[in-house]
């Protein structure tokens, strides 16, 4: 039941966040825009001194930069001035039509002015300057002179990070300045009534959204302003801002209710994971057993074949291709099958017939039924018959884990399996959580702090249970301790002398639990050591293992990939109804102008 709500979760959340993730995606590509300053200077003829501070971030080559000012709406705009900034270093360019190295090109039309800026870089920070006046921008009706100005237009293909737009009237202490946002809702704007300035500051822009301002004033501080209509239109102003601030408010409240609705449902369901684990363990807690006393070393090989020992280690409920590969070994060292080289490869042949069912099928199926060797099981796996051999060897697998319930108490599996499940589970919805914070721009670090806490505990709590709670039966506990001490002894087996333990023949039947356990090389060197050339080389076994073109170096590996090749076919302040300092609004006043850039 639990896991059907989480994965019904799982769902609705992606859903959600396919919709609103892209919003806060920073924009990829081989730049940024690091830094964006704006200086607008309102003149008491209704101009606009303009500059515009732009922080690039080059991570590539590049040419330049070019630059889009809409004047649709205005009285057209000076000649421009360009800079680039490096460090304390600034370098004025030249207008030029030349395309030439540290030049700019201006292109106008009746409704734009387009600079192209050629400045050859690479990997580099740069700041690039534009200086000029925007003409006619303020409009003096009679009980009011407004500017409504569309700053940046939604002609940026990347995102704007770190934007202030600071714009100044003539005169100090206006008590009737009004001003208004619109774009990104998470923008704040300062009405500075004392020093006539109005401030936008914005962490981020998203690629082609766009910042408006709407800004009325009295008409005495654009006093030269020949731009005069004789009408009034200060309350149909406030009117249309009214109903633009009170829908920002209100989606702002929608937003804010959306975040804590989620952010709610999903402490409920870590709320619940937790006490439904918590009332599963209090009603069963696992079996107990008797724990043997641990052993160091053992000389005893495991009374079991190298798959079903490494079964019993790993807590698997069928063998894999490194037990196959360690059960042929021990064929072979009982003299049973035998392996030989066979030009570029390694051929298997059956000495007796296989007792193995995955060895008789490839012996008599994909092999000659004698022989078979390891390009033929290769081919097998790229052809018509991979679903068989697939098929063959998890008939295998499951054949090899045969009688291992009994040395298993899978009770106590299944609860440290929940505990793992649940510390999973918590994990995956705190990421989702965490996401969601990012994306309403909310409490970003208080979360991620709650949340990491809750992992680490959801994690210490599964790493507990699975020392505490035993996977093994009375029986299980017996042999894994015995298995336990063999494999510790073959990892410390340079402190051994291996032929005071036994002959060669006896290292001959350990070498394929060496396999499994990942300790041939320790096990094969110390070989070289305690043995000599001659008893070596008279070994079945042992010259196998030996080189880098053995049969465990490179067949080994070829065998196994020749069949498992087959298996595994931000919400922002509230906005001002009076045109006081607060946050943005969405939507538009209707304002003209704006401008966008990029790289070339």
């Amino acid at each position: 039941m639990m896991r059907k709500i989480l994965e019904t979760m799982f769902i609705c959340l992606g859903i959600f966040l396919f919709f609103q993730f892209p919003t806060i995606v920073k924009a990829s590509g081989n730049y940024q825009i690091e830094k964006y300053n704006i200086k607008a200077d309102i003149q008491k003829n209704g101009d606009i001194e303009l500059t515009q501070k732009i922080d690039y971030q080059f991570n590539g080559d590049f040419h330049g930069v070019y630059y889009n000012q809409s004047i649709k709406g205005s009285k057209g705009a000076t000649d421009p001035e360009v800079y680039i900034k490096k460090g304390k270093q600034t370098t004025k360019l030249m207008p030029n039509d030349s395309g030439q190295n540290n030049t700019f090109k201006v292109n106008r039309t009746n409704n734009l002015m387009k600079l192209k800026v050629y400045h050859t870089t690479s990997n580099d920070n740069l700041t690039f300057v534009y200086k000029y006046r925007l003409l006619g921008m303020v409009t003096n009706y009679r009980d009011t002179a407004e500017l409504n100005w569309l700053v940046i237009n939604q002609g940026w293909d990347k995102n704007l990070h770190n934007v202030k737009i600071a714009i100044n009237l003539p005169q100090r202490n206006i008590p009737e300045l009004k001003a208004w946002s619109h774009g990104p809702l998470s923008g704040y704007t300062k009405v500075d009534q004392k020093k006539a300035r109005v401030v936008m500051t914005l962490g981020i822009i998203p690629a082609h959204d766009h910042v408006e301002t709407h800004m009325i004033f009295p008409t005495d501080v654009t006093s030269d302003n020949p731009n005069v209509i004789n009408k009034d239109k200060k309350s149909k102003i406030l009117n249309q801002e009214k109903q633009l601030v009170l829908n920002a408010n209100a989606s702002r409240k929608r937003r804010i209710w959306i975040y804590r609705s989620l952010m709610i449902f999903g402490a409920l369901v870590l709320m619940i994971i937790y006490l439904v684990r918590l009332v599963g363990f209090l009603k069963n807690r696992g079996n107990k057993h008797i724990i043997p006393t641990p052993l160091y070393h053992s000389f005893n090989e495991p009374r079991f074949l190298p798959s079903f020992t490494k079964i019993l280690l790993d807590r698997s409920d069928k063998a894999d291709s490194l037990g196959l590969t360690a059960d042929l070994l021990v064929e072979v060292g009982k003299r049973r099958m035998k392996i030989e080289k066979f030009g570029s490869t390694y051929e298997i042949i059956a000495l007796k017939e296989p007792s193995n069912s995955f060895f008789k099928y490839l012996i008599e199926e994909i092999g000659d039924g004698k022989k078979v060797n390891l390009r033929q099981i290769k081919s097998a796996g790229q052809s018509f018959k991979r679903k068989k051999l697939n098929q063959e060897f998890d008939k295998w697998s499951k054949n090899a884990a045969k009688g291992r319930k009994k040395y298993f108490d899978q009770e106590n599996i299944d609860i440290v399996d929940d505990f793992r499940f649940m510390a999973i589970a918590i994990s995956i919805i705190s990421a989702v959580i965490f996401v969601i914070s990012l994306i309403f721009n909310r409490n970003v670090l208080l979360t991620a702090v709650v949340l990491a806490v809750l992992i680490s505990i959801s994690w210490l709590i599964w790493i507990g249970a699975k020392k505490k709670i035993t996977p093994y039966s009375d029986l299980g506990e017996e042999e894994v301790n015995q298995i336990l001490a063999f494999k510790r002894m073959l990892k410390d087996i340079d402190d051994i002398k291996m032929a005071e333990v036994g002959d060669l023949i006896l290292w001959e039947q350990f070498l394929p639990y060496a396999v499994v356990f990942g300790v041939s090389d320790k096990v094969i060197k110390a070989l070289k050591i305690n043995f000599s050339t001659e008893e070596i080389n008279q070994s079945l076994i042992v010259p196998f293992y030996f080189g880098a073109n053995s049969f465990i170096s490179s067949g080994a590996s070829s065998f196994q990939s020749s069949f498992t090749s087959a298996l595994t076919s931000g919400a922002g302040s509230s906005s001002s109804i009076s045109g006081g300092s607060g946050g943005f609004t969405g939507g538009s006043s209707g304002g003209f102008g704006g401008g966008s850039g990029g790289a070339f």
